[in-house]
């Protein structure tokens, strides 16, 4: 072989083993797997990485390909490389974009109605996300692996919402679970016998009560109650109230014979120990938002007056519905309803009878009859005392 073949050869292997031994030798190494970026942040480092040549050190020489899209949740990649004498080494990471943020979820009702073995009634509720529309998050009700309510009664349970990329907030709820959906508290479509499952009301009969029985009823309730002692449609000696009586106004003075006592229902009715009352109170208070409070302060005032006079028999009287269209009431009639379904499951849990004065006030439009109301749409004429007064004397029985 002569001597410029051997030089040929010797280049050549150079030229092959150089490129090969500076691969070999060429080291780039990268900790993590995968990055993780936070969606609409964009990444300020680099995942720790390095390199080097026969061990002399070449991490300051290693670049970044960036194609992640910050502005989208997804998979993209993040692609390092390091380059020496021509020969480049690369590393293909995926770059995760995730939305870690969990959506806003506000709850506007303090309590929910719904039936036994039907989906949950959702409460009214706004959800909004950084990423995602409100349309995109589901929204679900009830407990983990709880479809539907499965008991009657009061339960705690959540509504949760959560966002595509699987971020979730949950927020507690009160339910009621019985006989009743959110539906059924819109005007038109209340029928309390229709929820009274228990025969609870009194239900009219084909002939009134007697007058000896009638004339010895006690009624004690707010305004409506007040104005029936005032202006001749009750004897002032059975009226026993105050204007805007409810649970929370319930310890106030009240009039009894149309005069302001110095004395509360309470301190009255141990002093008279009557046979038996109608007790119709709340509507000034049925708008607070949590009808399921409410009934329990009801409650409370009936076991007081128990307490002072056990033999008394106490009658819950529905709450009056009010005018369509009424700016002064106190509540609306969505309110009332709801208000008056509790108090029909109270009147359950003490075995308490009750008189639903909706059905000779109540137009079918479920709103009060226009022409029964003053004009503040919630007193009712003196004209049109016997729709309640006579509704009453059907209802009661002799005993």
């Amino acid at each position: 072989m002569s001597k410029q073949d051997r030089l040929f050869l010797s280049i050549l292997a150079l030229s092959v083993l150089l490129p090969l031994s500076v691969y070999l030798g060429l080291s780039f190494s990268v900790e993590a797997t995968s990055f993780i970026n936070v969606y609409g942040e964009p990444r300020n480092s680099y995942p720790t990485a390095a390199a080097s040549l026969f061990g002399y050190d070449l991490t300051d020489r290693i670049t970044w390909n960036d194609e992640t899209d910050y502005t989208t949740p997804g998979t993209y990649e993040l692609i390092g490389e390091v380059t020496v004498f021509g020969m480049k080494k690369q590393v293909t990471l995926p770059s995760l974009v995730l939305d870690m943020e969990a959506p806003t979820l506000t709850v506007d009702e303090a309590i929910i109605f719904t039936r036994v073995g039907e989906p949950w009634t959702l409460p009214s509720y706004e959800v909004t996300d950084n990423y995602d529309l409100p349309e995109a998050i589901t929204v679900t009700m009830g407990m983990e692996g709880e479809s539907v309510p499965t008991a009657e009664g009061l339960a705690e349970t959540f509504l949760r919402a959560c966002d595509t990329s699987g971020n979730c907030t949950q927020r507690s709820v009160s339910a009621m679970v019985g006989s009743a959906r959110e539906e059924d508290f819109l005007p038109g479509s209340f029928d309390l016998y229709a929820l009274d499952t228990h025969e609870v009301l009194l239900k009219p009969g084909e002939t009134p009560v007697s007058d000896a029985i009638f004339s010895e009823l006690y009624w004690i309730g707010d305004s409506n109650i007040l104005n029936l002692g005032l202006y001749g449609g009750l004897p002032s000696s059975r009226v026993i109230a105050r204007y805007a009586m409810g649970p929370m106004t319930f310890d106030l003075p009240i009039y009894y014979r149309n005069v302001l006592q110095n004395k509360t229902t309470e301190e009255l009715i141990k002093e008279i120990q009557p046979e038996r009352v109608i007790l119709m109170m709340g509507e000034a208070e049925a708008g607070s938002g949590d009808p399921l409070a409410l009934t329990e302060a009801y409650g409370q005032c009936i076991d007081r007056l128990h307490s002072v006079s056990p033999s008394t028999e106490i009658i819950v009287g529905s709450i009056l519905p009010i005018r369509k269209g009424s700016t002064e009431a106190a509540a609306s009639q969505e309110e009332i309803n709801r208000v008056n379904y509790c108090l029909l499951r109270m009147c359950e849990e003490k075995y308490l009878p009750m008189i639903c004065t909706n059905e000779w006030l109540m137009g079918e439009d479920g709103y009060g009859i226009s022409d029964y109301y003053l004009e503040d749409g919630f007193h009712l004429q003196a004209s049109h005392f016997p729709a309640l007064t006579d509704y009453v004397r059907y209802a009661l029985d002799e005993e």
